[in-house]
């Protein structure tokens, strides 16, 4: 069946008219000795829909969302923002600094520089070829374990529970140490002959935090959920989450099949799930063939959703895809391929993604925004913000529960029930695109033109 009879469509008539506003503020960021606008990296509510948070490439802005006024300006400069659930703390990461703040006095607090690698405890040494387990840590994950003992054979290694094993035989000790490597909360397997025997055995070891302090070194089991909100970046070509309660980086994504730097993410509001849309490395049909390997930071998990990887047709042009990873244990729990536009005039072609109320995973492509099962990869609706599918529509969007918000590159924003297929819209510029869009219940702010617009307004209602 093809993608397009599987979908149940639902046009968004962009004739309707905004509901009343009932506030309406705009700002504009340029200070004195700002030779150009600053690039606006990102918005972001906080939880109470009370303050928002401007991330800028020169500097991070606050503003009050009931009087429009800036609260404060942070000299630091930011491209991923996140506020604790409880409202309490904001991190904010830029390209040279990650910073925590006190969002009621907006005082710095300490910043953590732990990292998410896991431990397993085990020392090896290469001797006549072999890689042997030289040290076992006390109280690490491998002298737990109870089946390996210093001497025996490490000949093979797995990612996960269930990866794929390679041959460790011909490694150097850092080549067997990228082979082990992880994320805390990860799975690795590790292949061992006997140091007396001959029979081979598989060990699988969970890894573990590590501190050290005054010379004692301490083995953490990490925790199996994310305990509060966590912003996200890339940082040497991982995808890192960093916990708005003191900085500290508590998961390392490298992903499976989808390129680290071209893509859009998006986590779910208990930031326990991420997704990243992207293009393909390789396509269904070779990864069935041949899995990736994994390596450090990947889980395992379907490598493709095969019914739906079966039904879409890809197109000639390129075969995109979303992967979803559980953020504690940086396990790929699913991935599946997606659909592009009926359009062959170039750009790009993923303009955002989301998860829904129900955890679903919306795409935003030029034309239109696609819903997603999670689990089975299935397409579930598609709502289009123009009648005239071949028309680009949108740059931008952002999702909060049932609603959407939509900006496009013709200055118009569209206000979107993902329920009900309602929506209205606003020719919110003549001359400019809307470049960022946030939502948090009846609060909206975007970006078009230099400017900031915060607007609010009741229940969509048709007119």
């Amino acid at each position: 069946m093809k993608m397009n009879q599987a979908l149940a469509v639902v046009l968004l008539v962009a004739s309707c008219q905004l509901t009343t506003l009932a506030q309406h503020h705009s700002l504009r960021l340029q200070q004195p000795g700002d030779r150009y606008f600053p690039e606006v990296e990102t918005l972001c509510f906080s939880p109470s829909g009370e303050e928002l948070a401007i991330g800028t490439n020169r500097r991070t802005y606050y503003v009050g969302v009931e009087t429009g006024q800036i609260s404060h300006v942070n000299p630091n400069s930011s491209f991923s923002i996140a506020y604790s659930q409880d409202g309490s703390r904001v991190l904010q990461i830029g390209e040279n600094r990650t910073a925590c703040l006190d969002v009621a006095t907006k005082a710095s607090l300490p910043v953590s520089n732990a990292d998410a690698r896991g431990y397993i405890g085990l020392g090896y040494k290469i001797e006549n070829g072999k890689v042997l387990v030289s040290l076992l840590q006390d109280g690490s994950p491998a002298l737990q374990s109870g089946e390996i003992t210093v001497g025996d054979e490490l000949v093979a290694i797995g990612q996960g529970q269930r990866g794929e094993l390679r041959s460790a035989v011909g490694q150097s000790v850092a080549g067997v140490g990228e082979m082990i490597a992880g994320s805390a909360g990860g799975f690795v397997r590790l292949a061992l002959l006997p140091e007396d025997g001959f029979e081979r055995k598989v060990v699988t070891l969970k890894r573990q935090r590590r501190t050290i302090n005054n010379g004692m070194v301490t083995f953490l089991d990490p925790t199996t959920t994310v305990p509060d909100s966590v912003a996200w970046c890339i940082w040497n070509g991982q995808h890192e989450f960093r916990s708005t309660h003191d900085g500290s980086t508590i998961a390392a994504i490298q992903l499976r099949n989808l390129p680290e730097y071209h893509g859009e993410p998006a986590v779910t509001q208990d930031s326990q799930i991420y997704a990243w849309a992207g293009k393909y490395r390789r396509t269904p049909a070779e990864l069935r063939n041949k899995p990736v390997p994994s390596s450090y930071g990947r889980g395992e998990g379907s490598v493709v959703a095969g019914v739906a990887a079966d039904r879409n047709a890809f197109p000639s042009r390129g075969h995109y895809g979303v992967e979803i990873y559980r953020i504690a244990s940086s396990e790929l729990i699913s991935t599946f391929p997606i659909q592009l536009d009926p359009m062959k005039d170039g750009g790009s072609e993923i303009k955002g993604v989301a998860f829904d109320a129900h955890g679903n995973v919306l795409v935003a492509t030029r034309t239109r925004l696609t819903t997603y099962s999670r689990d089975s990869g299935n397409p579930l609706k598609t709502l289009l913000p123009q009648y005239d599918p071949s028309r680009t529509t949108i740059s931008t969007f952002a999702v909060d529960g049932r609603d959407a918000v939509i900006g496009g590159p013709d200055g118009y924003l569209y206000l979107a029930n993902l329920e009900s297929g309602q929506v209205q819209s606003l020719r919110a510029s003549t001359t400019h695109s809307i470049t960022d869009v946030a939502i948090r219940g009846d609060r909206i702010a975007f970006h078009t033109g230099g400017s900031i617009h915060l607007i609010r307004t009741s229940r969509f209602k048709q007119s």
